[in-house]
Order: C-alpha cells, then structure tokens, then sequence
C-alpha cells in the first residue's frame, strides 16, 4: 500500500524543521528552560538509574556518574553518525569511479565504430 504523502528525507527534515521553529516561536525565551525541564529531569534520572540502580551512592558521585554515561552516550552516537557519513562517502566515491570507467569504456567503444 502506497503512502498518503510520500515525502523524501529531505522533505520531512524540513516539515521537522517548520514545526519546531513554529513551536518554539510561541513560548518566550524566558520560558524555554521551563518548557524542556521535565524532560532534562528524565533524561538524568535514566542515566542515575543505570549507574546505581539501587541508589546507594552519594547524590554527587552518582550524578557525576550518570553524566559520564550519558557522554558515554552521545561520544557511540557520534561514532555511529561518522561511520554512516563514512559509508556515503566511500559510496559516492565508488559510484563515481564506475561511472568515470563507464564513461571511459563508452570512449573506447564508440571510437572502434567510426575508425575502420
């Protein structure tokens, strides 16, 4: 079944980008931190539970903790997103390299067509 609105990448990166921008011009700057608060707090409380998950440490050595594992976290992220970008890369390097022999091959045969 086909989609209702088929969109490419690139079209819902920019639908996404509309609708954040259009949220956020409607809360005032004053009032952002306290419109993202509860998920910050989420977000923190997660990382806790993962580095004492039966809270026995002291608040400060389990916080700095669950802020390690959460740069543990984004430093993965960011290693996945330079192997994607890595992987494209090369990609387009061997697409253009088959096309450049391709365009080369082309050459020579068309060449063999006229010359006798």
């Amino acid at each position: 079944m086909a989609s209702r609105n088929p969109l490419t990448p690139e079209q819902r990166r920019l639908r996404s980008q509309i609708a954040n921008a259009a949220r956020w011009s409607r809360v005032p700057p004053s009032q952002r931190a306290a419109q993202t608060q509860a998920a910050r707090d989420a977000l923190t409380a997660k990382y806790e539970a993962q580095v004492d998950p039966e809270q026995v440490l002291p608040a400060a050595e389990r916080a700095e903790l669950a802020r390690q594992a959460q740069k543990a976290d984004l430093a993965r992220a960011a290693l996945k997103a330079s192997r994607a970008r890595s992987a494209v890369r090369a990609a387009q390097a061997d697409e253009a390299a088959s096309s450049a022999e391709f365009a080369e091959f082309a050459d020579l045969a068309g060449a063999g067509d006229g010359a006798a």
